[in-house]
């Protein structure tokens, strides 16, 4: 992710096939100086459009840690739900799901 006035790396965010589960993962990450200012929002949008537009993708998982309140804020904004708690790389998480609008 790039600040569009600056050219400035601002963060990562794309789509990770899961080939274990046959999931899809959204992820995003910012720089902390651009967190709260609703960019997380905006690209995890951004990619849910492609991945069910362009991709043809019906289903996306995300998952945070459950005391990111900011990151699990985003995934709800985003209209996924609560799928289930799991444990990744040693850490607690709780996953959500998004679903192609139909």
């Amino acid at each position: 992710i790039f600040d569009r006035a600056t050219g400035e790396a601002i963060g990562d965010a794309g789509i990770l096939h899961i080939a274990a589960s046959g999931e899809n993962e959204l992820g995003y990450r910012l720089i902390k100086s651009r967190w709260g200012q609703g960019l997380a929002t905006e690209v995890a949008k951004a990619w849910m459009d492609y991945a069910f537009t362009e991709l043809g993708l019906t289903e996306l998982i995300a998952f945070s840690h459950p005391d990111n309140g900011a990151s699990v804020r985003v995934m709800q904004k985003c209209g996924f739900a609560f799928l289930r708690n799991e444990t990744i790389a040693g850490m607690d998480v709780v996953v959500y799901v998004g679903r192609k609008a139909t």
